[in-house]
């Protein structure tokens, strides 16, 4: 016979849950937006990503001479239901906004530091994880809190190394933020081979929630082939595009065109009063997209995307890590448009 763990709705006093946290998050994000000076080139940057960070550019040389930078960005997507193996089906829908800053602190020294929030709403249909009960719903709202602070050191005209925090908070609305932090660290380097090739990598260390300590690889290459044609792993704010690599064609200097793929991982805490009290979901999957991009003006991008993500899972663990369901997906399509502002 199938069993439903039971809700369990005790809760600590004092304990701070996603709902108050994320809107301190996105208040903090549009704060240092507002006190940003402008820099004094348009950026155009594609990504990498690291428990929901850019890690490409937190690695990556500083773009200008100038003394700050800073973009800001907001996304709306949804990825249309797909079949999960196991039984039952999903559908997706995303919003998320971020904030990218970059100051220069001396000569050879600059910190970069990212903040992002992201909501996602899970919608089940049929019987998910069948095994757990007639009508099982693992899941609804997810909410992600990311925050990178990484100084990166010039150590002559062409290497540069960075090191710094990273840190996430993913959950349900009235999951506690203590019990849904992955802490960890990031260190990198990379070389500028010439005016057109810049090669990097690195590891971010990060103890996820109820997880044995993970390495996550990230790299960055930005290789401009011609004037028109182009390879980039980094690219704006975080939670935006996420990470990975792009291939871009740029026919004029106000469009483009891009194909890109990387691999998603995200893990989060489930509220203490649902179906599994306190338990932890886990979504992976491999995007692949196609890009279009426009810009209105030096400063503004709208980008409209498209695409698929294949080699899907999704697992159910309970409060301490142990796995009580999991199931791959078939490949579900998506769509996404977003607006970024850099100043």
């Amino acid at each position: 016979m199938s069993t439903r763990p039971a809700p369990h709705r005790s809760r600590r006093a004092g304990s701070t849950t996603f709902a108050a946290g994320a809107a301190g998050a996105l208040a903090l994000a549009g704060a240092g937006a507002a006190v940003a000076d402008p820099p004094t080139d348009n950026v155009r940057t594609y990504e990498q990503e690291a428990i929901g960070l850019d890690a490409a550019s937190l690695i990556a040389p500083p773009e200008t001479e100038g003394p700050f930078k800073v973009i800001v960005a907001g996304t709306t997507g949804y990825q249309f239901r797909t079949d999960l193996d196991s039984g039952g089906d999903f559908a997706l829908t995303r919003f998320a906004a971020g904030a990218q800053f970059r100051a220069k602190l001396a000569e050879r020294i600059s910190l970069g530091v990212e903040l992002g929030y992201r909501f996602e709403r899970y919608s089940f249909g049929g019987d998910v994880f069948p095994g757990l009960g007639s009508g099982f719903r693992p899941w609804r709202d997810i909410h992600t809190v990311s925050l990178g602070i990484v100084p990166t050191f010039a150590l002559d005209d062409r290497w540069t190394l960075s090191a710094g925090f990273i840190g996430q908070a993913a959950g349900e609305a009235q999951a506690d933020v203590d019990d849904s932090t992955s802490l960890g660290g990031l260190v990198g380097v990379a070389y500028r081979v010439s005016d057109t090739l810049i090669l990097g990598g690195g590891v971010a260390i990060v103890s996820p929630i109820e997880d044995d300590v993970k390495v996550f690889p990230t790299f960055l290459v930005e290789w401009k082939i011609n004037e028109q044609l182009r390879v980039a792993s980094r690219g704006g704010p975080t939670n935006v595009l996420g990470g990975g690599v792009e291939l871009v064609y740029q026919p004029q200097s106000a469009l483009e065109f891009a194909f890109g793929a990387r691999w998603e991982y995200n893990r989060f805490r489930l509220t203490e009063d649902g179906s599994v009290p306190k338990g932890i979901g886990e979504v992976e999957g491999l995007p692949l997209w196609l890009r279009a991009s426009w810009w209105p003006t030096d400063r503004i991008r709208l980008d409209l995307l498209g695409g698929v993500t294949v080699a899907g899972e999704m697992k159910l663990s309970d409060r301490d890590g142990g796995v009580l369901a999991s199931s791959d997906f078939d490949p579900a399509p998506f769509v996404g448009l977003y607006l970024i502002w850099s100043f």
